[in-house]
C-alpha cells in the first residue's frame, strides 16, 4: 500500500498539488489585483478630469487649418504611447497615487509568474 502510495506521488500526485497550489495562488492574487486595478482606474479617473480642467481645446481651431494632415498609424500609436507613458510618470509623481501604482504592478506581475509557472507546471508531465 505504500509502496503503490509513492509510485502515485512520485508519477503525479506531486505535480497535481503543486498545480492545486498555484491555481490556488492564482485565484487569491487575482482578487487582490482586481482590487487594486479598480482603485488605479479611480485614481487615473481623479487624474483624467484633472488635467481636462486645466487644458481646454476649441475645436473651432482645427476648422482653420489649411493643410488638414491626418497622422499615419504609426503616428497616432506613438502619440498614444507618449500619452500614456506622460500619464504614468504623473501618477507615479503624485505622492498619493504611488502605492496603488506599485501594488498595482506587483500583484499583476506576480500574477502573470504565477500563470507562465502553472502553464510550465502542465506542460512537463
Amino acid at each position: 500500500m505504500v509502496n503503490r502510495f509513492q509510485i502515485f506521488w512520485n508519477a503525479k500526485g506531486r505535480r497535481w498539488l503543486t498545480e492545486l497550489v498555484i491555481g490556488m495562488g492564482l485565484l487569491f492574487t487575482g482578487r487582490i489585483a482586481a482590487r487594486n486595478r479598480k482603485r488605479l482606474r479611480t485614481r487615473i479617473a481623479r487624474h483624467r478630469i484633472e488635467q481636462s480642467r486645466q487644458t481646454v481645446t476649441y475645436p473651432w481651431f482645427e476648422m482653420f487649418w489649411i493643410d488638414h494632415v491626418e497622422p499615419s498609424r504609426r503616428e497616432q500609436v506613438r502619440k498614444f504611447l507618449g500619452e500614456k507613458r506622460q500619464e504614468f510618470f504623473e501618477l507615479a509623481r503624485d505622492r498619493r497615487s504611488r502605492p496603488v501604482l506599485v501594488r498595482n504592478m506587483v500583484t499583476h506581475a506576480s500574477m502573470i509568474g504565477l500563470l507562465i509557472f502553472l502553464i510550465w507546471t502542465a506542460g512537463s508531465g
